[in-house]
């Protein structure tokens, strides 16, 4: 761990700070995709799908569909997980002790990522194996090749 050392800093309000490769924007290369693109979320999108999606958010030709995700928007909680073993129960549970912060921040503190085009699935799409998001996005795509 003593390279770790070498890209923590503390702040000035007390705070570390810990530089992950790869957490500065770059720019695009050459031959990158620029069509239309859609992303998938819900409330079951947390952790890493958050921080991927608060970073594709920037991006205008990108549709959110779903619903406001489970994980919030400005950073996440994970990094290092060690397993502890509570005392008193023998439990056993895991603890993420870094704050991941994204590239870019909102004002909303404490929500999620919120869809572009909400759609919400109902119990009766469940039951009967629908997929409304995939069926909205597959729409969208008709009506812009029509």
């Amino acid at each position: 761990m003593a390279f770790s050392s070498l890209r923590t800093k503390k702040n000035e309000d007390g705070t570390y700070t810990y530089s992950l490769v790869g957490s500065k924007k770059q720019q695009n290369k050459a031959n990158y995709f620029s069509g239309k693109m859609y992303v998938l979320i819900n409330g079951n999108s947390f952790s890493a799908a958050c921080l991927v999606s608060a970073a594709l958010k920037e991006n205008k030709d990108i549709t959110f569909v779903g619903e406001e995700t489970g994980g919030a928007f400005n950073s996440t909680v994970a990094g290092l997980l060690p397993v502890l073993k509570l005392p008193n129960s023998n439990l056993y549970i895991r603890i993420g002790l870094m704050d991941i912060g994204t590239t870019t921040k909102t004002a909303l503190f404490g929500r999620g990522i919120f869809p572009d085009q909400e759609v919400i699935p109902t119990l009766k799409d469940k039951i009967e194996n629908k997929d409304p998001e995939m069926e909205w996005i597959l729409n969208d795509i008709n009506l812009k090749n029509n």
